[in-house]
């Protein structure tokens, strides 16, 4: 019996911790997702995920990529990375999101 008991505890607490991974995770910036249509709205958004980011790690990320990967064991810093809508790039330059022409 104390056997199918550990096996029962060993099988609720794989449960949790899988049930950990399932759960849909929220983006740490709270402001509205941009469009994508309008590049100073994308720019505005990326800046504070780059703030952010900064806050919790102590540094500037060096790719806007990462805003969007989860962080520290939290959610990602932004929901997604908007792209630019003339097809220009976004680049971190000096902590500042910018517009590659």
């Amino acid at each position: 019996m104390r056997k199918y008991a550990i096996i029962f505890l060993a099988f609720v607490l794989l449960l949790a911790i899988s049930g950990c991974s399932n759960e849909q995770v929220t983006p740490l910036v709270s402001m509205k997702a941009p469009t994508g249509k309008n590049c100073g709205e994308n720019i505005v958004y990326l800046q504070e995920g780059v703030n952010v980011y900064k806050e919790m790690t102590g540094s500037f990320p060096t790719e806007l990529d990462v805003l969007a990967e989860p962080l520290d064991g939290k959610g990602p810093v932004l929901e997604f990375i908007p792209k630019c809508p003339s097809g220009n790039l976004y680049l971190i330059q000096d902590g500042l999101v910018i517009e590659k022409h």
